[in-house]
């Protein structure tokens, strides 16, 4: 199926979100670039690139108009702490469900819904794929990205839509989550908890957009989900050892796991904006994240996407953290 070119991404100047942008204007497409906040749109200056702000409410209208695509990678992201699970199910699943509705009676040729691989939850020694069920004891996020899935479904016979799990992104120009772990690993801050024998499958930004852009292309069967992470899967006890080796730091010291676990199940007590911004990250979900093994089937987005990455860890952490430093 041969699509057009106008394309409009939702979250246009977020991580994922930039990179697409650019790299799909680059490519001689028209991207129309939303976001909230205009003057947060750096990098994002291109004669293809046509910037809109929007309150994501009453102008659904006008910046869905004549587009042949929609990327929706706005979301709000498991890094927002101080967000209440009612703040996630408003942006994550009740916009989702605007956007669509707003989908039917239009032009559009086909809706790409960006989702997580977190709605699996812990996968244990087996890697899930896009038939597994999902997982206890969710975060907010993940709940929240499973519960828009479900409204992606319920639109699947009214409007092309293809959802993709992404699994842990990072890359150079990434702003949350890892380049906060560097600043705390190159000032011997961080720490690891027990012995961190957890597992995930990182992403690396440049695989996941060339996928994208393959469901931009036409390839995917509609009202499909697929799961896209990277080719490796890693202990978290080596990733971080990996980023001190590249930072030439010490070795990262540890922390038994039990009393933080306890620690953070007290912490739960308090209310979030009575706490620093450090204890906030000590949550019972983060602090299992350290044990809990995650992996992924990527077989069905490489047969019917084309999807193939290939940035190893290594490589990917030494041009994320060269850009950080």
């Amino acid at each position: 199926m041969a699509l057009s070119n106008k394309i409009l991404i939702t979250g246009a100047n977020g991580f994922l979100g930039a990179q697409l942008a650019q790299s799909l204007a680059q490519k001689d497409y028209q991207v129309i670039a939303a976001m909230r906040d205009k003057s947060k749109a750096v990098n994002l200056y291109h004669k293809n690139i046509s910037i809109v702000q929007t309150d994501y409410s009453n102008d659904l209208d006008k910046i869905i108009d004549n587009v042949d695509t929609i990327i929706h990678t706005a979301a709000l992201l498991s890094s927002n702490f101080k967000s209440r699970k009612s703040d996630y199910f408003k942006i994550n699943v009740n916009l989702t469900k605007n956007l669509l509705e707003k989908c039917i009676n239009s032009k559009l040729k086909r809706f790409i819904f960006i989702s997580s691989v977190g709605v699996y939850g812990e996968t244990r020694n087996e890697c899930a794929d896009e038939n597994s069920s999902m997982g206890e004891k969710l975060s907010y996020y993940e709940q929240s990205k499973y519960e828009a899935e479900k409204v992606c479904e319920y639109f699947f016979d009214r409007v092309s839509i293809i959802v993709l799990r992404l699994s842990q992104l990072y890359g150079p120009t990434m702003k949350y989550g890892w380049p906060e772990v560097f600043k705390q690993i190159k000032n011997n801050k961080f720490y690891l908890l027990g012995r961190a024998q957890g597992t995930i499958q990182p992403l690396y930004v440049d695989d996941v957009v060339e996928g994208i852009e393959s469901v931009v292309k036409g390839n995917g069967r509609d009202g499909q989900i697929y799961n896209m992470a990277g080719k490796e899967i890693i202990a978290l006890n080596e990733l971080f050892a990996q980023m001190a080796s590249i930072l030439k730091v010490k070795p990262i010291k540890r922390l038994p796991y039990l009393p933080v676990f306890a620690l953070s199940h007290l912490l739960k007590l308090i209310p979030s904006f009575l706490k620093t911004n450090k204890l906030n990250l000590i949550t019972p979900h983060n602090v299992a994240f350290f044990k809990t093994k995650r992996c992924y089937k990527i077989d069905k987005a490489k047969k019917e996407l084309g999807f193939d990455p290939r940035v190893g860890i290594k490589e990917g952490l030494e041009k994320t953290i060269n850009d950080f430093i």
